[in-house]
């Protein structure tokens, strides 16, 4: 059911079944924000994931623009497929809606087959979430030496030839080179369609800001930096940009969590930034934003 437009944005997005709640800031005519000339940036991310200093950070740059270009849901395992995913006894998660649909409904099972297990994750912010687990005390966590996929690859390379599975997404990632030995067991679907390209849209065009410039008018504001969190983003965003000419500028600043990511811009000759430090990339990422 489409929602109703209001001179206010408040759009809900439950792109998420475990729900990310994203609303815009309010717009309206006694309220907006004029940013004398400061541009629009574009996070696709959702904004209760960003900590709350750099969220702090970045409404002072910037008019910040938060919307996730992505729809998750969980993907139902009849009982053979969940069978087959708890034979295996070293799991590889590499995205966070993976990891919660792990630890909401595969998690207690698969440590009870495998008390002893090993897990393989991107980052220290999943070691958390995974320690936070009673059921999960006695499983091995690896974290690579950088929160990307490459390096999670050479740390799988220096591990025991045990067969493994990587819990994932319904949508490949290109270029991904897994051993043969890794299978592949999608958990969750990456869902995009016109009618959340639209809400995408109208959120984007009513969140833009209006600039006051004395010698042209009023003008709309555009946005010159965008966070793009994984190469699916990038590739609707890239629709998005080619519906909205009016609201991003020719050529604005790309900035990426990794270089999966930063590989699928240049499909469109573009480039994008990334953190130097491969360790809490969406901190790092977002601070490479605000210090240019």
């Amino acid at each position: 059911m489409e929602q109703p437009e209001t001179d206010r944005v408040a759009s809900i997005f439950y792109f998420e079944r475990v729900i990310n709640i994203f609303v815009t800031a309010p717009v309206s005519s006694e309220d907006r924000r004029i940013y004398s000339g400061r541009m629009s940036w574009l996070i696709t991310y959702p904004q209760t994931a960003i900590p709350e200093d750099l969220a702090q950070r970045l409404a002072k740059s910037s008019n910040t623009i938060y919307c996730p270009l992505r729809f998750l849901e969980p993907l139902p395992l009849d009982a053979r497929q969940r069978a087959d995913l708890l034979a295996y006894d070293r799991l590889i998660i590499t995205s966070n809606f993976a990891l919660r649909v792990f630890l909401s409904d595969i998690a207690r099972p698969w440590a009870d087959m495998h008390p002893h297990g090993t897990l393989l994750v991107l980052s220290q912010a999943m070691l958390r979430k995974i320690r936070d687990e009673d059921s999960l005390a006695h499983i091995h966590v690896h974290i690579p030496q950088s929160e990307n996929r490459e390096s999670l690859l050479e740390l799988l390379h220096s591990l025991p030839n045990d067969r493994t599975a990587l819990l994932c997404g319904d949508i490949a990632l290109r270029g991904t080179r897994l051993p043969e030995r890794v299978r592949s067991i999608p958990i969750y679907t990456n869902q995009w369609n016109e009618d959340h390209e639209q809400q995408a849209t109208r959120i984007i065009t009513n969140a833009m800001s209006i600039v006051h410039r004395p010698d042209h008018g009023d003008a709309r504001d555009v946005i010159t930096r965008i966070l793009v969190t994984s190469p699916s983003a990038y590739r609707r965003l890239w629709r998005l940009r080619e519906r909205l000419p009016e609201c991003f500028s020719d050529r604005p600043e790309l900035f990426a969590l990794g270089p999966s990511t930063a590989q699928e811009t240049r499909i469109h000759a573009e480039t994008a930034k990334t953190p130097a430090d491969h360790r809490d990339v969406l901190r790092k990422t977002i601070e490479l934003m605000l210090d240019r």
